[in-house]
């Protein structure tokens, strides 16, 4: 999973698959990174490869940031990403 940042308006885009296999490397990342900034948009619009696991850790970073106080944004959400959520029946 790739991670894009632009500083000045702390946006990142993904643009590897969210999978099993690439879930766990970035969720430390991911944890940091919101431990340390007050805002955070994520744009999804390059993720077209997503299972539950992926689906689960956009929820976890949902749960971390709230928790930490950080307002974060999921973007540019693709057509996979709304399809599982509607099937899971959640908002992401």
């Amino acid at each position: 999973m790739t991670l894009a940042n632009n500083v000045s308006e702390f946006k990142y885009k993904l643009t590897n698959p969210l999978i099993i296999s690439t879930i766990n490397l970035q969720l430390t990342h991911f944890i940091n990174l919101i431990t340390k900034e007050s805002k955070i948009q994520i744009d999804l619009s390059d993720v077209i490869d997503i299972d539950s696991s992926g689906i689960a850790f956009l929820l976890e970073l949902k749960q971390q940031a709230a928790h930490k106080k950080c307002q974060l944004i999921f973007i540019n959400k693709t057509d996979a990403i709304q399809r599982l959520a509607d099937l899971y029946k959640i908002t992401i």
